[in-house]
């Protein structure tokens, strides 16, 4: 059955973040590309449930999952801004590959923290790195290529061990494709 009750919610969060949402995107921020497809999809689901009857349990698993997402993200987001940054969205844009690079790498621990078939190693590994970048954000300082060869290194290993792994930005990126709105 499809609770409606969570489009109410999604309209209300996306009334709450609008200034945030709005400077991203009056920025051309590099973290609004990591959202683009996101807010596409969910956009269209929210218009397609109002006006047509035809509206899946699917499309409302799809609507959910994005949501809950972003929220997520949202949520660490604010995170970011008040404990580095000031609440300075210009700084929360200036520090965008590094922001991008932390929620990567959170992405990659909350996907692969419960595999039986990934080892602890690479999961310390990762929070090894998830601890550098914040004392980076910390400290202001700027991010050398080494921190971004070592997500590389770690997410290539990490997704190696699974039969079939897609990030949340790929299932949009296949969803909006598939919705023909890109």
């Amino acid at each position: 059955m499809i609770e409606e009750k969570i489009y109410q919610e999604y309209n209300q969060w996306k009334e709450t973040y609008k200034d945030l949402i709005l400077y991203l995107k009056e920025n051309d921020s590099l973290l609004l590309v990591r959202y683009d497809y996101i807010f596409e999809v969910l956009d269209y689901l929210f218009d397609k449930l109002i006006d047509d009857p035809t509206y899946t349990e699917t499309e409302n698993e799809i609507f959910v999952t994005g949501f809950l997402y972003l929220k997520s993200e949202f949520i660490t987001l604010t995170e970011i801004l008040n404990k580095y940054l000031n609440n300075s969205y210009e700084e929360l844009n200036k520090k965008a590959t590094t922001i991008n690079l932390l929620l990567n790498v959170l992405d990659l621990e909350n996907d692969f923290v419960a595999d039986n078939n990934v080892d602890t190693e690479e999961l310390k590994e990762l929070k090894n790195l998830e601890n550098d970048v914040r004392t980076a954000l910390e400290k202001k300082e700027t991010l050398s290529d080494e921190y971004y060869d070592r997500l590389d290194k770690v997410s290539q290993d990490l997704i190696g061990k699974v039969s079939e792994y897609h990030s949340v930005h790929e299932l949009f990126l296949e969803i909006a494709n598939e919705l023909e709105l890109i």
